[in-house]
């Protein structure tokens, strides 16, 4: 970022140009989500707008995935590579050049051919990595190319996003002002103030993100029924998701006392009698 005295100013006409590209970006994504769905995100129901997002992260997930990273780090590779074999090729030129004595001249010369040795195997070097950045190259373009086809899904996957965090929102908040008998059986009430306080909140926070997550409507349990075990990834969010409750609720909810035992009766000092 510009700053300081030297940084760029932004006059009137910028700014205006600015503006129009914002409001025509905006007016795209309108039309895009339109096209998509006639009726509002807005107006479907929990479970239309999680299967919909499912359907849409599959198309997407479609695309080769991003190796911008690894190719960044070949196209490193590559300058090192190209500058070595200037090294070398430097090499073989000097030893080219040099006089030798003349009784090594009718001798095989090994620095020289050690040094074509490592020349070609700097050469083949720099050929394999070429080879390896256009494959990543291409693999990139396909999948600019297919995120440029699904463009809308992108769109109205960011708004689906937007909606089901809106309405997580607005559920944690009633939740915590008027917590509901799965949340007090599962965590107690709310503490008054201070660290415990915002461990219940953030305990509900999670426990209201699994339950929309999943759809989960049942107001009788907390995460609803265990997934059946056909359901590997499902069965194992559950799972975790119950560790974590128990986790929160050892912290929150005191422990009630075990029956205790009766207090040893207090040793009364025998008399000696001498028998």
């Amino acid at each position: 970022m510009w700053d300081g005295p030297h940084a760029p100013t932004i006059g009137p006409d910028d700014a205006l140009d600015m503006l129009a590209a914002g409001f025509e970006r905006c007016r795209n994504e309108q039309l895009a989500l339109d096209s998509i769905a006639p009726t509002p995100l807005e107006m479907w129901s929990t479970a239309d707008l999680l299967a919909e997002r499912q359907r849409v992260h599959a198309v997407l997930n479609e695309a080769p995935r991003d190796r911008a990273t690894d190719l960044a780090a070949l196209a490193t590779a590559r300058h090192e590579a190209a500058r070595n074999v200037i090294d070398r090729r430097l090499e073989v030129a000097k030893l080219e050049c040099r006089i030798r004595p003349w009784r090594e001249r009718r001798q095989p010369d090994h620095d020289l051919a050690h040094a074509h040795l490592r020349l070609d195997e700097g050469e083949r070097r720099v050929e394999r990595l070429d080879h390896e950045i256009a494959g990543l190259e291409a693999s990139q373009h396909r999948r600019a190319s297919h995120l440029a086809a699904h463009a809308a899904d992108a769109v109205e996957l960011a708004e689906i996003d937007r909606v089901l965090g809106r309405r997580l929102h607005d559920q944690i908040v009633r939740v915590v002002n008027d917590p509901p008998a799965y949340i007090t059986k599962t965590l107690g009430t709310r503490p008054p103030s201070g660290e415990l306080d915002r461990q219940w909140v953030t305990a509900v926070i999670d426990i209201e993100r699994y339950r929309q997550d999943h759809d989960i409507t049942d107001r009788r349990t907390t995460l609803g029924t265990q997934p059946p075990a056909s359901d590997t990834f499902a069965r194992l969010d559950w799972q975790r998701a119950n560790w974590a409750i128990d986790d929160a609720r050892e912290r929150l909810v005191p422990t009630a006392p075990s029956a205790a035992r009766p207090a040893p009766q207090p040793r009364v000092p025998s008399l000696d009698i001498g028998l």
